[in-house]
């Protein structure tokens, strides 16, 4: 059986959300992240691959040769998004992600209030998937995290982090309640982050790519921290990129 009308259909569909959530489906695309959802056992619905990878993911996975479809490179490109067209694509249901904040009470977290930017949320991902971080709790006004710009940017990272979203000033106000962890919150004034003291059981919250954080969760921030700049006395950035601020903050935290 090869490509369908209707296949292409939905694959193109999933695009938008609503679509996303009235399937319960996502797209992932290349044989790394595909490989890492199969290893985790994620529960797909179909594979689109070439013959070549098709042989070699069948002698791995046996009993997936029901879910594959055997395309054309031409075909894969019918239904791919990147420039260039990976050899496998997976159809595969969305996992739904329940949170317990007490759990967290022994863990360092990480906020993102209204994070708009797929590529940057997905590297975000990714970093916390890198460091150990378990959990990513998101304002509703976050981007999805099925967005296939955000699967591709993680690069599988999604596989091993639990991304939440939540009304998150109520989040944090539950959060300081029951676990009594401290709440850090990045800003272009605040602590410098190489000398303050770094709790490994806290939440982080990172801000709006233009905005900042909002000031409904500035009020509830318990120590705000900044990344120094060392001034280029020929030009200096206003600002850094909330995936690099990110990467800096956690590495700090974790690293020491």
């Amino acid at each position: 059986m090869g490509l369908s009308k209707k296949n292409i259909s939905l694959i193109k569909s999933l695009d938008i959300k609503k679509y996303r959530d009235k399937h319960n489906m996502f797209i992932a695309e290349g044989a790394k992240i595909v490989n890492d959802m199969l290893n985790a056992n994620l529960p797909l619905n179909h594979i689109f691959a070439g013959e070549a990878y098709a042989k070699h993911i069948v002698l791995q996975y046996p009993n997936i040769e029901d879910k594959l479809i055997l395309c054309t490179d031409n075909e894969i490109k019918k239904i791919s998004r990147l420039n260039s067209p990976p050899e496998v694509i997976a159809l595969a249901y969305k996992q739904e992600s329940l949170i317990d904040i007490e759990s967290l009470k022994s863990e360092l977290c990480v906020s993102l209030d209204c994070i708009q930017d797929p590529g940057n949320f997905g590297t975000i991902i990714r970093l916390c998937n890198w460091f150990g971080i378990k959990n990513i709790i998101c304002s509703t006004n976050s981007v999805d995290l099925y967005n296939p710009k955000v699967v591709q940017a993680s690069m599988g990272g999604f596989i091993g982090v639990n991304v939440h979203y939540v009304d998150l000033p109520n989040f944090i106000e539950d959060y300081k309640t029951k676990t009594a962890n401290p709440v850090y919150g990045t800003f272009m004034q605040g602590n410098d982050i190489s000398q303050i003291n770094k709790n490994l059981q806290s939440l982080i919250v990172f801000g709006n790519e233009g905005k900042g954080i909002g000031k409904d969760i500035e009020e509830l921030i318990d120590i705000k921290i900044t990344i120094p700049a060392t001034v280029n006395q020929n030009y200096h950035v206003e600002s850094l990129n909330i995936s690099t601020a990110a990467s800096v903050v956690v590495s700090a935290f974790k690293l020491g």
